[in-house]
């Protein structure tokens, strides 16, 4: 969930791979070798069968500013999203089941600015489809809300490196300082696309002052 001292978590894809023993020895051994650049994590044997279980690691990728990311929503659907100034990232308004040019997603309205853990970018989760640099506008820093969880009555922007003391009021509206998973992103578009309410964001609204 979106955290606003920051998390991690980590995710493992594993492939099964059959190799039967009729294999000729040069050929077994040449695939072996290939195997074994990959991360073998276990092997048995099954009805003759050696059935290796791997991770394979995705091609690992820098975060670079003005970078087009591609989000992920469903299955058929998904989206982009900008690289911004660390570890800030814009999300699109940008919804296709195809590939769209890049100037035609960096003319799409802008949903929201969010924090977001560097794993979604430089693990390759979120692929690079392109780069344009930055227009100006979005050089700048947009602007965040805190709210003291000891004191609910007590609060205060944050932009950039700044923070100032800041009313309820200035709040309303704003995102709140959190540093969000890129799952939780990705569960966020797609309650945006079907209407719904989504649970983190609920979970990050301004909390009730004390009288």
């Amino acid at each position: 969930m979106p955290s606003e001292a920051g998390s991690s978590s980590s995710s493992t894809n594993l492939v099964a791979l059959n190799l039967r023993e009729e294999l000729p020895a040069t050929g077994s051994t040449q695939l072996a070798l290939e195997i074994r650049n990959l991360t073998v994590i276990r092997r048995r044997r099954v009805e003759n069968l050696e059935i290796r279980l791997m991770t394979i690691p995705k091609k690992r990728q820098r975060r670079k500013e003005g970078d087009l990311l591609r989000i992920p929503i469903d299955q058929t659907w998904h989206t982009y999203a900008r690289v911004l100034r660390t570890p800030l990232l814009a999300f699109y308004d940008a919804r296709t089941d195809g590939d769209l040019k890049p100037e035609e997603i960096i003319r799409r309205p802008i949903l929201f600015k969010l924090w977001v853990m560097h794993r979604a970018t430089t693990s390759g989760r979120w692929r690079r489809v392109a780069h344009v640099p930055l227009e100006p506008e979005l050089l700048e820093e947009p602007t965040f809300f805190k709210q003291d969880p000891l004191k609910p009555n007590k609060f205060s922007l944050y932009r950039g490196t700044d923070e100032i003391p800041a009313t309820r009021g200035q709040c309303e509206g704003l995102e709140r300082a959190a540093v969000w998973e890129p799952e939780n992103v990705e569960e966020r578009l797609r309650d945006h696309y079907l209407a719904k309410p989504n649970k983190w964001v609920k979970s990050l609204e301004l909390k009730a002052s004390i009288n």
